[in-house]
């Protein structure tokens, strides 16, 4: 089986629940939770990478490797699907086309971390601190590797 690796660089929107917007650049994907500047954010990350395919058909299935929250993918525009858990493989054969493609990958993270930063809401500090025995900082995003196979 042949298999491409789209291994960077990304660019990332982050749309945070507060309704700030922020864009990075990001050369390798990484865990948000070992970027202090994102250790905290919950909401919608926007991942998206632009590659090169001679044979759009060559390629028939893409796996975004590890992922920490609901993922949803676009090829071209087109609508691949959404998944919760489990592994994130996609069919995408019918999506993919001869030349540049554009892939945008959307990882909605869970909340736990930035309840953890309410220091002056008791019910954030309860479920974060109390009730779940000083939980701690979770992993978000998506992690890959982003595999076409």
């Amino acid at each position: 089986m042949t298999t491409f690796a789209l291994n960077g660089p990304w660019e990332v929107e982050f749309h945070h629940i507060d309704g700030t917007t922020k864009t990075a650049a990001m050369p390798t994907l990484t865990d948000l939770k070992e970027n202090p500047g994102y250790s905290a954010f919950t909401g919608t990350v926007l991942y998206r990478i632009t590659f090169t395919a001679e044979n759009g058909a060559l390629w028939k299935y893409i796996n975004l490797g590890k992922v920490a929250g609901v993922s949803g993918l676009s090829v071209n525009g087109h609508d691949a699907g959404i998944q919760w858990y489990g592994r994130r493989v996609y069919r995408i054969d019918n999506l993919l086309q001869s030349g540049q493609n554009v892939l945008e990958i959307k990882v909605v993270t869970t909340m736990g971390n930035y309840m953890k930063t309410l220091k002056d809401n008791g019910i954030a500090q309860k479920w974060t601190n109390e009730k779940r025995q000083d939980q701690p900082i979770q992993s978000m995003g998506l992690l890959g590797p982003v595999i076409l196979y």
